[in-house]
C-alpha cells in the first residue's frame, strides 16, 4: 500500500544544498507563507483596471465600476500584490 503525503512537513529531504530551496519552501508551507514562484505580482489595482478595460461594459456601467473601484477599494487595496489578497485581508 502507498501512503499519500498530505503535508510537506512529512517529507524528508536531503540535506544537500540542491534541497535547500524545497525545504525552504515546505518551511513557508506549513506557516502559511509559501508564493507560488510563477504566481502573478500584479497589484489589485492593475487587475481590476484591465479587467474593466477589456469588458464590454457600457460606458456609464464603466463609469460606475471605475469611480466605484476609485473610491471604495483602490485605497485601501489597491497597492496589495494579488496573491496576498484572500477573505481576511479586506
Amino acid at each position: 500500500m502507498i501512503a499519500k503525503v498530505t503535508s510537506p512537513a512529512l517529507i524528508a529531504y536531503p540535506s544537500t544544498p540542491q534541497a535547500a530551496p524545497r525545504r525552504s519552501a515546505c518551511a513557508d508551507m506549513v506557516r502559511g507563507q509559501w508564493r507560488d514562484p510563477s504566481a502573478s505580482t500584479e497589484t489589485l489595482s492593475v487587475y481590476a483596471l484591465r479587467w474593466v478595460v477589456e469588458r464590454e461594459l457600457s460606458d456609464r456601467t464603466r463609469e460606475l465600476y471605475l469611480g466605484l473601484l476609485e473610491r471604495q477599494v483602490v485605497p485601501s487595496l489597491g497597492d496589495v500584490d494579488l496573491t496576498l489578497i484572500n477573505a481576511a485581508t479586506g
